[in-house]
């Protein structure tokens, strides 16, 4: 048996929903002192343990030292600050909408670009990329992914980008820079965050599924190649009716970084 980390996501209305589902003898009282507003919040539950695999961990809980972290979190609440017309090049007919994320004050903006008609809209969820956005650096793909989730959302006849300040695949921008430095020295996109004490990717979705939730969208066709995002609107309660594929030419900057992408962190076809 080799050891085996695993982390499992439960939303749970009440403390004790969560205490009954995971069958833990963890003291209710305890929990509820510990995150007192875990009775009316949603909880996230941090499964962590040894076994041979994940069939294991969460088949046989009882028969495994599984330690269970209760962690009270809160559904994103965004605000609609403001809309304006916003034409840009090669769409005239579009416009831009600020939200404010009621919880941290980060600011988000989606562009609507057209008229969605009857069928779930072409949706791009797009973060923020100082370096290949702005600056049109070529170590990574975002900008000319930027350029053409406009274009293909425009040739649908309407849809939503929404920019996401989730910079660095949500580490900051100096971070991000660190990790390039990183990258200088040998190690590839994903080590470097390692290095860093962070995650893989540290983005989460729920404040984006807000942002389509307040523009009165519930499903929509998803451009992306990362399952994560699929994974993430669906969790939030956002149906993906559709994943369209969103592949830019590599350059010899680049190919590193998008075949690291691919094999490690699942980024499809």
């Amino acid at each position: 048996m080799f050891k085996f980390l695993a982390m499992a996501l439960l939303l749970a209305s009440t403390a004790a929903q969560a205490q009954s589902e995971l069958q833990t003898d963890l003291p209710l009282q305890y929990l509820e002192q510990a995150y007192p507003d875990s009775r009316n919040q949603p909880l996230v539950i941090f499964l962590h343990g040894y076994g041979s695999n994940e069939e294991d961990l969460f088949g046989i809980k009882d028969e495994l030292p599984v330690r269970y972290t209760y962690v009270s979190v809160r559904a994103p609440q965004v605000r609609l600050v403001t809309r304006a017309r916003l034409p840009i090049e090669g769409i005239a007919d579009s416009q831009i909408v600020a939200f404010r994320d009621a919880g941290t004050g980060e600011e988000h903006v989606a562009l609507l670009v057209g008229a969605f008609g009857g069928r779930p809209p072409l949706v791009r969820l797009h973060s923020e990329c100082l370096t290949g956005d702005v600056f049109g650096s070529l170590k990574c793909d975002c900008g000319p992914q930027l350029r053409e989730a406009l274009r293909l959302i425009g040739a649908a006849g309407g849809g939503v980008l929404l920019y996401l300040r989730q910079e660095g695949r949500g580490i900051g921008l100096a971070n991000k820079l660190r990790a390039y430095a990183l990258q200088d020295r040998g190690l590839d996109t994903i080590e470097a965050n390692l290095r860093l004490g962070f995650a893989d990717d540290e983005r989460d979705y729920g404040v984006a599924a807000a942002m389509l939730r307040a523009l009165g969208v519930e499903e929509v066709r998803l451009l992306t190649n990362n399952p994560a995002k699929v994974a993430g609107l669906g969790a939030a309660g956002i149906r993906v009716a559709e994943r369209v594929a969103h592949h830019m030419p590599v350059n010899p900057h680049n190919a590193d970084y998008v075949a690291t992408k691919k094999a490690r962190s699942g980024h499809l076809d």
